[in-house]
């Protein structure tokens, strides 16, 4: 079933609750009504991933100030999740790093050697590439965990950025 029809079926269900109760036969409709456009509305936020649309699409330069309000926009994401655009920044960043310590991601053959660098829960995060995507605390540890990695040193795993002594 859709969700917009299960938005009627709702509504429906408490119009009829509303007429049974207390309500005349127009009171109940403009009670469907409400909780139609009250479901149509929390859908639609639902499915907006990128809430910046509105800013006109042009070339950006990397570390200016739209990039970063971009990103900040992407890591709060929708029920708790980050949006796609923070996360593939953060990939992009993380397969720099790891192609320094001679690893790539998309390698099945160096699985080992990244989970033992970074951990599983960072590769995870690093190689996700769909939905549903990464919570912002998985992200939050992939980025202190890339952070420190050192020139041939492996990362030190923590599970909050509380912990990172800066």
């Amino acid at each position: 079933m859709s969700r917009v029809w299960r938005v009627v079926v709702a509504a429906l269900v408490v119009a009829g609750l509303a007429r049974l109760l207390l309500l005349d036969w127009l009171g109940a409709t403009a009670v469907a009504f409400v909780v139609v456009a009250f479901g149509l509305a929390v859908q639609r936020l639902g499915a907006v991933t990128e809430p910046l649309r509105w800013l006109p699409e042009r070339p950006q330069r990397a570390g200016e100030r739209r990039e970063a309000l971009m990103l900040t926009w992407a890591l709060a994401g929708h029920e708790g999740r980050v949006g796609r655009r923070a996360l593939q920044q953060v990939q992009r960043i993380g397969a720099h790093r790891l192609a320094r310590h001679g690893l790539d991601l998309a390698s099945p053959a160096d699985d080992a050697a990244l989970r033992a660098l970074v951990g599983p829960r960072a590769l995870a995060t690093l190689r996700c590439e769909r939905e549903p995507w990464p919570r912002l605390s998985d992200v939050d540890h992939t980025v202190i965990v890339l952070d420190r990695l050192g020139p041939g040193q492996p990362a030190r795993a923590t599970t909050s950025s509380r912990s990172n002594p800066r």
